[in-house]
């Protein structure tokens, strides 16, 4: 399992929103060919199914508006683990 500190950031896009960035050397250990899909555990509180999406800047991992607003945009701290 890696552990990973990272801030909740918001796109200025309409089709995508918060997310979690991911750094590609974290992300690329966690991919599959094309299975990208985790449980994403925050805060050792909410555990998540979750896919890592690439983007221009390297990786993340969007976030649903109920735990956007546990969280309240503050630094989130991050495990991040292979679903079954």
């Amino acid at each position: 399992m890696t552990e990973l500190i990272t801030k909740l950031q918001k796109y200025e896009s309409p089709l995508w929103g918060y997310h979690f960035p991911i750094p590609a050397k974290i992300a690329e250990k966690y991919i599959e060919g094309n299975n990208r899909r985790i449980i994403c555990h925050i805060n050792d509180e909410h555990k998540m199914q979750c896919a890592i999406m690439p983007s221009k800047e390297g990786f993340f991992i969007l976030i649903n508006k109920n735990l956007r607003l546990f969280s309240n945009y503050r630094v989130i701290y991050t495990k991040f683990n292979f679903a079954k």
